[in-house]
């Protein structure tokens, strides 16, 4: 064969391929060209190409087991690095802690972003979208704020706990240097009495705030809660109160505790650096006070006597006057007492009068029933009205509700309407007919004589046209009548 050819085609074995690593090229070639005969040329450099591969072989495992060695030892000497140990604990306790909270968040904001758009298909899944988007957004939310705050909280906590351990002996030394500064400020009577003046302001204050946002976060909630109410049943009311008035009482605690602890705690810090001034002007006033009380006291004591000598001479001169006009009063007085009594007998006595006041007590009982009764259905009847407005979001309890509402509303209101009523026109119509008893009873007798009259014209006109009948009916059949002309009988 042609040794340029057995050349190329041993070239293009794999086998070469792995020689040429391992092997310079030039003596390859040098012993590929030096071949006379295939079968000695072949022979001699399979023998040498299997030696070079056994030495390489062999230098590759010395190489890979002391390389093996030096990554073992490398391993283990940083696994018992402090350092690490520090930096890998530190690492897992931030991927865990980190990874629960953003999952927790995760799934809160998914499961709202899911229930939001779960609304808009509600129509047509009969309301099943919205729980399913809220379990789809929960679940994405969680895993993603899992594996978001995982990452986040493995690199922030790893490079803190590294940073950490690294610089412990500056981290100790600040934190001495801290305590006694602490120790030194809590100590101080100022500081004292600032972060109790700031706790107080702030318990005060953030607790009316927190009542106020509860309020008006629930009143919101509310408010925002009637948009969904047709697709939630109504649910979606008290749910939105629970959660306006969670958040009103959280942010309100939050600004009035704030507010609170900063005003209050810059008021008890000025009250108590400043308190010398404050007691040196607090005693300045108390005497500026004193003075004043004891020069007022002086001068009122003076005036007080004087006063009272003219008032002394003022009692004098008004007894003997004042007797005088008692005696004239007491005796108008008694006149007056006398004529009073004797109206009031006269009028208690007057059958008009009684007979006034028996009508408007019979009448407020009888029209304050009737307008009760009235007022009670009416009442019922509007109020049941009124009632189916809500009865969708009440699940029809709103009806009943309302008509017993509208019911006693207005049976009360009839009641006291009837009553005033009845009373009123009771009152006047017995005043009336019984101030008007005789005209009234001689129009009855008129009318009693008239209808009298009347009757008997009637019974006469009634004997005569029996009588014709009778004498008429016995002429045509030829007989006798057992009556006589005047109706009498014979």
């Amino acid at each position: 064969r042609d040794p340029a050819r057995q050349r190329d085609h041993y070239r293009a074995q794999p086998l070469f391929v792995l020689l040429r690593a391992m092997t310079p090229i030039q003596t390859l070639e040098k012993n590929l060209t030096e071949a006379s005969s295939p079968a000695s040329g072949v022979a001699a450099y399979a023998a040498a190409t299997k030696k070079r591969v056994v030495e390489q072989l062999n230098i590759c495992r010395h190489r890979f087991v002391a390389t093996a060695q030096v990554s073992k030892e490398k391993v283990v000497a940083v696994a018992a690095d402090r350092t690490v140990q520090v930096t890998a604990a530190s690492a897992a306790g931030g991927a865990v802690v980190v990874g629960t909270g953003t999952a927790v968040a995760g799934l809160v904001v998914g499961s709202a972003v899911g229930t939001v758009l779960g609304f808009v298909p509600a129509l047509f899944t009969f309301g099943l979208s919205i729980p399913l988007g809220a379990l789809i957004g929960g679940g994405c939310g969680a895993a993603v704020g899992g594996a978001v705050g995982g990452t986040t909280g493995m690199a922030g906590a790893g490079a803190a706990g590294y940073g950490a351990y690294t610089k412990r002996d500056e981290i100790k030394t600040f934190l001495n240097l801290a305590t006694a500064k602490v120790v030194a400020v809590a100590s101080d009577r100022t500081a004292q009495v600032t972060a109790a003046s700031a706790a107080g302001g702030a318990v005060v204050f953030g607790t009316g705030a927190a009542a106020a946002g509860l309020v008006v976060g629930s009143t919101v909630g509310t408010v925002l809660g009637f948009v969904p109410a047709l697709f939630t049943f109504g649910l979606s009311i008290p749910l939105g109160a629970l959660i306006g008035g969670g958040c009103g009482a959280a942010v309100g605690g939050a600004v009035g505790g704030t507010t609170g602890m900063a005003g209050a705690g810059a008021a008890g810090y000025g009250a108590y650096t400043k308190r010398d001034e404050i007691k040196t002007f607090l005693n300045l006033a108390t005497a500026k006070v004193l003075g004043v009380v004891a020069a007022t006291k002086s001068g009122v004591a003076a005036r007080t006597m004087a006063a009272k000598d003219k008032a002394m001479s003022v009692y004098s001169a008004c007894t003997l006057h004042v007797a005088a006009k008692v005696g004239l009063a007491k005796d108008s007085a008694t006149k007056a007492a006398v004529a009073t009594k004797a109206k009031t007998l006269e009028l208690a006595s007057d059958r008009s009068v009684q007979v006034s006041a028996a009508s408007a007590v019979g009448g407020a009982a009888v029209v304050s029933t009737g307008g009760a009764a009235t007022g009670f259905v009416t009442g019922g009847a509007i109020g049941a009205a009124v009632g189916f407005v809500p009865a969708m979001f009440t699940f029809g309890l709103s009806i009943p509700v309302f008509a017993a509402v509208g019911s006693g509303c207005g049976a009360a209101a009839g009641s006291v309407i009837g009553g005033v009523t009845g009373l009123v026109g009771g009152g006047a119509t017995g005043y009336g007919v019984y101030t008007k008893r005789e005209v009234i009873g001689s129009s009855v007798n008129d009318a009693r004589s008239a209808v009298g009259s009347a009757t008997k014209y009637v019974k006469d006109q009634a004997a005569s046209s029996a009588v014709y009948v009778r004498a008429r009916i016995s002429g045509a059949t030829g007989g006798t009548s057992e009556y006589g002309s005047d109706g009498s009988s014979n």
